[in-house]
């Protein structure tokens, strides 16, 4: 006997892939597969994604766990009262949403914003959560913004964000199924790769609420010591990804 199921994500992207697959007509490519397909499964979520935004990595899903319990510690402090959690620099809407997912059982206790420069990508992050996101969780607001410049001031419990990092020098050693593809608005970032990470920790000495916390995902070339400038502002802690390479800083505003 055959028992209708539901498919479970991975299953969802790997039939994509084999159906999209079996379409081809022999011409060559160097796209990615998820662009060919359409969908990229990040935090078990299977998510609409094409050029306008950088496809989600496995590391950012470490990001999304390191922000999930931040809020949570903040709720249980927060006696009941309201947090601002944002996602900045969207793209397709997968670190809010799938944030917004894992918080569903503290829908009256979060409010959620997630901003992004490009209006194209907004659009898919807009289509994404229509699709993923039900009553039961919060809702996310997506604002078009440079980064926190439309967002009111002293108004963030806990930002997030997977900005640009990677330094310009690097983009060239790339493969092709990044570089020619991916938006480039959504990779380079700068000499250093910290032209917008720098603007950010900037930024977020505004707009977070004293004890607010900034979590950013960096490139494995950094060091505390390239935040040298912002330790009197923030208290900085940099962590590893799963293989052992820097990639998340932590910056809470001093009390």
């Amino acid at each position: 006997m055959i028992h209708n199921r539901q498919l479970n994500p991975y299953e969802q992207t790997q039939i994509a892939r084999y159906a999209r697959r079996t379409d081809f007509k022999g011409d060559a490519t160097t796209a990615p597969i998820e662009y060919i397909t359409g969908k990229v499964e990040f935090c078990g979520q299977v998510f609409k994604i094409d050029e306008r935004a950088l496809i989600p990595r496995i590391e950012t899903e470490q990001l999304v766990d390191l922000a999930f319990k931040v809020i949570q510690k903040k709720i249980y402090k927060s006696q009941n009262s309201s947090l601002m959690i944002a996602d900045i620099g969207t793209g397709s809407g997968a670190i809010a949403i799938c944030l917004a997912k894992k918080l569903a059982n503290y829908n009256q206790l979060v409010n959620m914003i997630a901003t992004d420069i490009s209006e194209e990508a907004l659009t898919l992050a807009k289509i994404n959560a229509r699709n993923l996101l039900s009553n039961r969780e919060p809702a996310v607001k997506f604002i078009c913004s440079d980064l926190l410049q439309t967002i009111p001031e002293q108004s963030l419990d806990v930002i997030v964000a997977n900005l640009p990092y990677i330094p310009t020098n690097y983009l060239k050693v790339l493969e092709d199924a990044v570089l020619k593809h991916e938006p480039h608005l959504a990779l380079d970032g700068g000499s250093q790769g910290l032209d917008l990470i720098a603007r950010l920790l900037n930024q977020a000495t505004y707009h977070l609420n004293p004890r607010g916390k900034l979590l950013l995902e960096i490139n494995h070339s950094h060091r505390l010591s390239d935040f040298h400038p912002w330790k009197k502002t923030y208290d900085l802690t940099i962590l590893p990804d799963e293989n052992g390479a820097n990639r998340y800083l932590i910056a809470s505003i001093k009390s």
